[in-house]
């Protein structure tokens, strides 16, 4: 008997697809009640571009101030800050402009340039289309500052009892509680509290800085080169004329960072996670990028990346990050994707290891289930633990996130999300195991007994599926032609689909849903007619994207009397692989799996 996880922990091991008891998940929870396997609570819409026209792409941070939740979202002439007093939707996120006794705020902002901080009790909101920092004692009345260079990420932080914030590419300049900018002189500087990186530094290449964190004792200053050489992390007082210290990187930089314990971790340009021991930066943990490709856009101007400079929080004391798992092998954002590296938010614990926690949904508190998770979405902003002490104890909601995703399998828009700490919404994930060897040469596969708590509804289900050999999926656009058939057209080089292929969708209306083949009417690269056995909510005329699998179904269940179930393995092969998919309402969690088999090939 094979018992996963072996040690009572579930840890997903990124490195390898025989490490570990989770080779891949999908929307899962393995630090809420530790040793146990949870779906990681539902993300829902606060307001999309729907309901609010000029959220036209995602929100780059959040801050709370003044009673209410700000950000700011929207691309040139299209971008404002934005503000609501709950963050349930009941009052969602709305654009806040001069008019109606606001004063001194610019028309428009572009988020893909704007970063948002408080300090000296007053919000700050910069803005690259003109160069300036706006801020406000009383979110009201509104003054500016030239701090920072029109074109340009404007990326601040306090530190000090000085605010910092970039200006360029590769300058940093600062002011007091008094607002007087004080400008960064040739290298090396004259002015106390600038800085300019130096040509040594920088080198000849182009460099941008992306990111200040700070510490106690420290500004941490992320750079990442855009010829694709060696990115540095340097460490500033704040005061001298130059970088304290500077730490070289294996990748081409860094883009994004969060502060632990006075720790700083940084996701590189490589998918790697990284964290300062002292003397360097060392790696802890990444994301699998089983094809080695890179993920999208990291050298690029703009904060248009696979990860946002405000893309890490801390959560509940874990590190959390907001990843578009995208690959950049195509110049739109219509790039592949890995199996792996499902977009959304990731959690990494020492013990847990990196793994896929929330994903993207289509849906409202209100509204009726239509998604569990978007596999593929268009771009990633910022992401925010939002607990205030004024928040009324039935507030929902602990964390926000700004994404811009697809409703079908080419239109995009752009929303605001919570998470529902209530845990009330139906929500839905999976894991897959590393692959299970045999003892032997080769082994019986005898039966899974998935051992796990009694279901909390009568809606809650599992289902078990397994694969013996290697699968190279194939992705497609899918036409609903109801709630359980579809047409597509596969190109002649695909695999040809047959009855008992596990259809996925990973993009669109019914992603995060998981089904089987049950019948095909057309010949192979042309379009085919396919039914499942899975009835997709909300289905009618859309567009969306699949991926296509051969796992094996076994069984589902879904009875409120059992706390264990034995699912039939059928198979003797060298190594099996098992892939548990749930929809569950509430705290529903697995204990372990326990394989059990025999010999069917002794070795001799």
């Amino acid at each position: 008997m094979i018992k996963l996880p072996p040690n009572s922990q579930w840890r997903q091991s990124n490195y390898s697809d025989i490490l570990g008891s989770i080779y891949a998940s999908f929307g899962l929870d393995l630090t809420s009640n530790k040793g146990k396997l949870r779906l990681g609570k539902r993300l829902l819409l606060n307001a999309a571009t729907a309901d609010t026209a000029e959220l036209t792409s995602y929100a780059v941070g959040f801050r709370y101030f003044n009673a209410n939740y700000w950000t700011v979202a929207g691309l040139s002439g299209t971008g404002y800050p934005f503000n609501c007093a709950t963050i349930q939707g009941t009052t969602p996120f709305a654009k806040v402009v001069n008019g109606g006794g606001i004063t001194g705020l610019v028309t428009t902002f572009d988020s893909l340039y704007s970063d948002i901080e408080i300090a000296f009790d007053k919000l700050h909101i910069s803005n690259a289309s003109d160069g300036k920092v706006y801020y406000s004692a009383d979110g009201i009345t509104w003054s500016t500052l030239t701090a920072g260079a029109a074109g340009d990420p404007v990326m601040m932080t306090f530190y000090g009892g000085r605010m910092y914030c970039t200006k360029g590419k590769n300058l940093i300049q600062s002011w007091e509680s008094t607002p007087t900018v004080v400008s960064p002189s040739a290298y090396p500087n004259t002015t106390s509290n600038t800085l300019r990186l130096s040509a040594a530094d920088s080198g000849t290449q182009a460099v941008i800085i992306t990111f200040l964190r700070s510490t106690s004792s420290r500004i941490w200053i992320g750079t990442v080169s855009k010829t694709g050489g060696k990115g540095y992390m340097y460490a500033w007082d704040g005061a001298q004329a130059s970088v304290n210290e500077s730490y070289r990187l294996d990748s081409a930089g860094a883009l994004a960072c969060v502060i632990k314990d006075d720790i700083p971790y940084i996701l590189d340009a490589d998918g790697k996670l990284l964290a300062f021991n002292g003397g360097t930066f060392q790696e802890v943990d990444r994301l699998n990028r089983v094809n080695g490709k890179i993920l999208f856009n990291p050298f690029d101007n703009d904060n248009s990346r696979f990860i946002h400079p405000n893309g890490m929080s801390l959560i509940n004391g874990k590190i959390n990050m907001l990843i578009d798992g995208t690959n950049w092998d195509v110049a739109s954002h219509n790039g592949t994707h890995e199996e792996t590296i499902p977009s959304g938010i990731w959690e990494y614990t020492p013990e847990t290891g990196l793994y896929h926690k929330h994903s993207i949904t289509h849906n409202k508190a209100s509204d009726t289930v239509t998604d569990y998770g978007q596999a593929r979405i268009f771009g990633v902003g910022g992401l925010s633990e939002v607990i205030v002490a004024t928040s009324p104890i039935t507030t929902d909601g602990s964390f926000l996130a700004g994404v811009s995703y697809y409703t079908s399998a080419t239109v995009t828009t752009s929303g605001i999300f919570y998470n529902n700490a209530l845990d009330t919404v139906q929500k839905a994930g999976y894991l897959v195991t590393p692959k299970i060897f045999s003892q032997n040469l080769e082994d019986s596969w005898n039966k899974l007994v998935v051992r796990f708590r009694r279901f909390l509804n009568s809606t809650d289900k599992i289902v078990v599926k397994y694969r013996t050999e290697d699968d190279a999926f194939t992705e497609a656009t899918i036409t609903y032609a109801s709630t359980t058939t579809f047409t597509v057209t596969l190109a002649s080089t695909d695999r040809a689909l047959v009855v008992g292929d596990e259809v996925e969708i990973v993009q669109g209306v019914g992603a995060g849903r998981v089904a089987h083949i049950t019948v095909i009417s057309g010949a192979h690269a042309a379009s085919q007619t396919i039914t499942v056995d899975e009835t997709i909510t909300g289905a009618t005329t859309q567009t969306a994207k699949a991926r296509f699998q051969t796992w094996k179904k076994i069984a589902s269940y879904n009875s409120q009397s059992d706390e264990m179930q034995n699912f039939p393995v059928p198979e003797h092969s060298a190594w099996v692989q098992i892939k548990v998919f749930m929809i569950w309402t509430g705290k529903n969690e697995i204990h372990d799996l326990l394989l059990l088999n025999k010999v069917n090939r002794p070795t001799e």
